[in-house]
């Protein structure tokens, strides 16, 4: 997360540069501020921040198909390292929180159960 919030944050800055002198800031921060919100999301063990990594990576996945016609081995490590990151933060949210199905907790006999 490191690494993506100084690769988010300088791409930012170059791509607000274009707009204005303040926006550069704005945006590059902004730009930032996400993944820092998945992080200490992470940290603190926050079952929504495990889904919302999961739903949202899911939906950008499609995307990664988008130049697999001009260039297959590099769209093809893309997303064998997008599949890798989803299984392994799934992987990792249902060893914390085993009562939890896709998204929602899970329900036995209509009822929700939860272990201790």
């Amino acid at each position: 997360m490191g690494i993506q919030v100084v690769f988010a944050f300088l791409l930012c800055l170059a791509i607000g540069a274009k707009i204005g002198p303040n926006a550069k800031w704005i945006i590059a921060g902004l730009a930032a501020l996400i993944p820092l919100l998945f992080a200490w999301g992470f940290y603190k063990f926050n079952v929504g921040t495990y889904n919302a990594f999961i739903f949202l990576s899911i939906i950008q996945l499609p995307k990664a198909f988008q130049g697999f016609t001009k260039s297959p081995t590099e769209s093809s490590i893309g997303i064998a390292i997008a599949i890798g990151m989803i299984a392994y933060v799934w992987y990792v949210r249902g060893k914390l929180f085993p009562d939890f199905a896709f998204i929602t907790p899970k329900k036995f006999n209509g009822q929700y159960v939860f272990t201790d």
